[in-house]
């Protein structure tokens, strides 16, 4: 396996964002499972690398009924991806937060770092 080409990178993202904003959680998981059947990393910027199929879940447990996310705009170069995200609160109409979310590709592999607003 190879890294997919622009296209698939394209609808990976698109699906994934429409599975998580329409409630689709073994769908998305599945599709992780799918695209990245080698490995899955995630990474909180400043903090540890954890197992992506753990920090899915625990994701989805924290915000999955309360954020729809939207992407604002999505750059690919190469093996590696860049979101400009939006994460609407469903129970706040109006209120959002962002994040800049990178993704690197590999063979089989994903690695998605979340840049967020840390509170200080």
């Amino acid at each position: 396996m190879s890294r997919p080409d622009n296209n698939a990178i394209r609808e990976f993202m698109a699906k994934k964002i429409e599975m998580w904003n329409t409630g689709k959680r073994p769908e998305l998981a599945a599709l992780y499972r799918e695209f990245a059947p080698n490995s899955m990393t995630f990474e909180y910027v400043g903090g540890p690398v954890l197992d992506g199929y753990v920090a899915l879940e625990d994701m989805w447990e924290r915000f999955g009924n309360e954020i729809e996310m939207e992407v604002v705009d999505t750059l690919i170069n190469g093996n590696e991806v860049a979101c400009y995200i939006k994460n609407h609160r469903r129970s706040q109409p109006g209120v959002y937060t962002t994040t800049v979310e990178i993704y690197q590709i590999g063979d089989g592999t994903l690695h998605e770092r979340y840049f967020y607003t840390v509170p200080e």
